[in-house]
């Protein structure tokens, strides 16, 4: 489901490795970094995402994964206009982050 996707991908979100144990799909670095601001915003929204409850207000809500799951999606979409920002070109799908290092990932 939606959910436990976007659950996996914040796992990828600072631990590529362990994503690639698990057999998903590698995350290729792409050698371009978001700058120390950029990097701030988006982790400062990784760690309002993880204490942001599964709450949903409606039975549609609870679809698109409540209150959690809204933010979890403003953090891929964030990630994503940040790197298109960096002339990095539109994909399917959404660009990724290495918060360790501020690297932008492509699967």
């Amino acid at each position: 489901s939606k959910i436990h996707e976007n659950f996996r991908l914040v796992n990828n979100f600072l631990r590529r490795k362990r994503y690639e144990e698990e057999g998903g799909k590698v995350m290729k670095r792409l050698g371009l970094f978001a700058t120390k601001k950029e990097k701030e915003k988006i982790l400062k929204l990784h760690k309002q995402a993880q204490g942001t409850p599964v709450v949903a207000l409606s039975g549609e809500h609870a679809k698109r994964g409540g209150f959690s799951g809204e933010i979890w999606d403003r953090l891929k979409k964030t990630v994503h206009k940040i790197a298109l920002s960096h002339d990095l070109p539109e994909i399917e799908g959404y660009y990724g982050f290495d918060g360790e290092n501020g690297e932008f990932l492509k699967t």
